[in-house]
């Protein structure tokens, strides 16, 4: 079973200066943010959200691969977030994650609370703006706090990075979307084998997934139809470890939230219901996210191949930025899908090199 401190662990035999913090957001949740450099030599901090079904330790598996590395290695320090319901963020001062009500919350939640809460701790630590670089999910929750607390933001932000970024499926061709119609039909099913939250970590299939050639093609292969297919860039040095180290669990919420965009197309607070919308909300349908608020530079990086955060919806979002997108860049690599931006084998050609190059851009104030 991977040990608690294993993130911390790892970014110590890198040779990083690393702590942790405990943070508690205001609705009462515990996350772990941890800090790590080797060597400061780059004022802005770099905060990394990571994307749904992983925790952080997705930004380390690679070692000298990943995005994580590259920006430490030309001095920055990087702020990871752990959202709530991972291995790392698992306390409330309400409930334990054994509790049902634990497992009620949202990517809305960890936008509005866990990430808020990280840049407070950020900026407090360093007084100074930091850019997100955000994969996946993490993309949903940088975008409600973005367009949330508009001008907070600016006033903690020099840009943000978004990593096969999330916020509609209109144009997606993954098999979950496909499922999405009946989902209110298994959810009561799932909601009661794991009391709320969803996929806990399985330590046999885990050991199963990296345990040899065979049974590493066969899990690389399930997930061609979810996030799509790139058997070139399977890195076989390394999946055994990232199979190992990635996985956790969220809320069950989670995934309603999602189900509904992909249902209703739009990009909106959670449905509760006509009759708890109106007390929320005060209307019937849950509010858009206004992404015309955004007052920081946004920039998309995108994989042409990418069956869930698909580069027609990337496209739609671009346009919803407006005035605060920062470019719109396809992976130039032909078939980079929704798992290479954490697993790739050629992640510095064709991640980590373009990455570095607009985080360098938006310091200079070039958005």
């Amino acid at each position: 079973m991977i040990g608690y401190g294993i993130l911390t662990e790892i970014l110590k035999r890198w040779g990083c200066t690393v702590e942790e913090h405990f943070v508690t957001t205001d609705d009462g949740y515990e996350i772990l943010v941890i800090q790590a450099s080797i060597n400061i030599t780059q004022a802005t901090p770099i905060v990394m959200a990571h994307g749904i079904l992983v925790n952080s330790l997705s930004f380390v598996g690679k070692y000298n691969k990943t995005t994580a590395y590259n920006l430490m290695e030309q001095g920055y320090q990087i702020f990871f977030l752990n959202f709530r319901g991972t291995r790392y963020s698992k306390k409330s001062r309400q409930f334990s994650d054994s509790d049902r009500q634990f497992w009620y919350f949202s990517f809305h939640e960890m936008g509005i609370y866990d990430l808020r809460s990280t840049l407070k701790l950020v900026f407090f630590l360093t007084k100074q703006k930091a850019i997100i670089i955000s994969y996946s999910m993490g993309t949903t929750a940088t975008l409600v706090y973005t367009s949330s607390y508009p001008f907070e933001a600016q006033n903690r932000l020099l840009g943000v990075i978004l990593l096969a970024p999330v916020s509609t499926f209109v144009n997606s061709l993954s098999l979950l979307i496909m499922g999405a119609p009946i989902w209110p039909m298994i959810r009561p099913f799932f909601e009661n084998l794991w009391n709320g939250s969803l996929f806990p970590r399985n330590e046999e299939f885990n050991r199963f997934c990296s345990s040899g050639p065979g049974p590493i093609f066969i899990c690389e292969t399930l997930k061609i139809p979810l996030l799509g297919e790139d058997y070139a860039q399977m890195d076989p040095l390394y999946l055994p470890v990232t199979n190992e180290l990635y996985v956790d669990r969220t809320g069950i919420s989670v995934f309603d939230h999602y189900v509904q965009i992909i249902m209703t197309g739009q990009f909106r607070q959670f449905d509760y219901g006509t009759v708890k919308n109106i007390r929320v909300y005060g209307q019937i349908i849950p509010p858009s996210y206004q992404l015309s608020n955004i007052k920081v530079p946004i920039a998309l990086f995108v994989g042409k191949n990418d069956l869930l955060a698909s580069p027609g919806d990337a496209t739609v979002l671009s346009v919803r930025l407006g005035s605060s997108l920062c470019g719109l860049t396809f992976i130039s690599y032909p078939i980079w899908n929704h798992i290479d931006f954490l697993t790739a084998k050629d992640m510095n050609l064709y991640l980590n090199t373009p990455v570095l190059a607009k985080v360098a851009q938006m310091e200079q104030g070039l958005c």
